[in-house]
């Protein structure tokens, strides 16, 4: 889903390296985070063990990131990534 330039190995980097702060900092089991490239986005679940990727989403005429954000704000903390066992 990147790009196999410089710059796209860059980015790979730097949001691989935010996603692993996160997680290292705050008790989740899970964290979700959007990347977006030009007319495209991708929503990214990151955990321990790595990445889940979507497929593109052109979201100047598809309504998945719109309601992707829609469910994520009325979801439960848990399915947020709350870790509430700690």
């Amino acid at each position: 889903f990147i790009s196999d330039t410089d710059k796209g190995m860059d980015t790979l980097g730097q949001i691989t390296s935010y996603a692993a702060a996160q997680l290292g900092a705050q008790y989740h089991t899970h964290i979700f985070s959007v990347l977006i490239v030009q007319d495209q986005a991708r929503i990214i679940q990151w955990d321990r063990e790595g990445a889940i990727v979507t497929h593109p989403i052109f979201y100047n005429v598809e309504p998945h990131l719109v309601n992707f954000f829609s469910q994520y704000a009325q979801a439960t903390p848990q399915a947020h990534g709350v870790d509430t066992s700690v």
